[in-house]
């Protein structure tokens, strides 16, 4: 594994927890969606693991989401970390969103996966490897679009959002957006997006307005996108095809029980990719 050197460009506040930073990585030429990185701040000698939150597409920039915790790594970004900090990363770990029975994937299995729907579920700060994927996922769908004569996708995609507060929803407004192109790009696939709140009985009036702006447009987005209270999880998984991709990140017990979920479900073991990090 090799250390590459990096740099913060940009550092802002998502959440009241939740710090991103934008780095940049010259040297680093590929990853897997949904990695990790090991990241250390020289002369610091701990290290630190964050997600990925961003698409291979994006080098050599790379976006993590870091959430305020006690660790060490954590606690500096936090409290000391700045634009232009100097930094080492290296991606590795295994940590990409992986397949149940852990087979390696091979160009007969990422073939037959391209014409499959794929469900994304992600709970608070597990949208770092979720929203790897699934920028991913976007791109992949957009080449498939301009290499068929129809010019459209065939598949549609389901996103599952929850977090404990309204506050805590880091990136909505970019997969706000991202649902709306992909709507627009194939509006007679019916896409599902679904922001949940665990910890809150209601929507502030202007995240009520901002999602109507940002959802204006030729395709009714607006009624795609649906807001919900409480742990909706399990109907969302409910309501997911048996032959689509699973590809799932959150707090130990919302895996746990969604692929305990799919598999009573019939869901094959080999569709089924989750992290199971922290």
């Amino acid at each position: 594994m090799i250390y590459h050197a990096a740099k913060i460009t940009r550092k802002y506040l998502a959440s009241p927890s939740v710090i991103i930073l934008e780095l940049n990585v010259p040297s680093l030429t590929s990853f897997l969606p949904g990695q990790w990185v090991d990241f250390m701040a020289p002369p610091h000698e701990w290290i630190g693991g964050f997600s990925i939150a961003s698409s291979p597409s994006n080098l050599p920039q790379l976006t993590l989401a870091i959430k305020k915790s006690k660790a060490q790594a954590s606690a500096w970004v936090h409290s000391d970390s700045k634009v232009g900090s100097d930094l080492r990363v290296q991606v590795g770990g295994g940590c990409t969103l992986q397949r149940r029975d852990e087979d390696d994937d091979d160009d007969d299995d990422e073939e037959e996966e391209d014409d499959k729907p794929v469900v994304f579920c992600a709970g608070g700060i597990g949208i770092s490897p979720v929203l790897g994927n699934y920028r991913y996922h976007l791109n992949q769908q957009k080449k498939k679009r301009r290499a068929t004569s129809s010019g459209k996708a065939t598949k549609p995609t389901m996103l599952f959002y929850s977090a404990s507060t309204q506050d805590e929803l880091v990136f909505w407004e970019e997969l706000v957006q991202l649902h709306r192109e992909q709507q627009e790009a194939d509006p007679e696939i019916k896409n599902r997006m679904i922001f949940s709140l665990t910890k809150s009985e209601s929507w502030d009036d202007s995240f009520l307005n901002t999602l109507s702006d940002a959802s204006s447009g030729d395709s009714d987005t607006a009624g795609i996108i649906e807001l919900r209270h409480g742990r909706y999880l399990l109907e969302f998984l409910q309501a997911g095809p048996k032959d689509a991709i699973y590809y799932i990140c959150g707090p130990p017990k919302m895996n746990d029980d969604a692929v305990a979920f799919l598999e009573a479900k019939g869901v094959p073991a080999s569709n089924i990719r989750y992290e199971k990090w922290w």
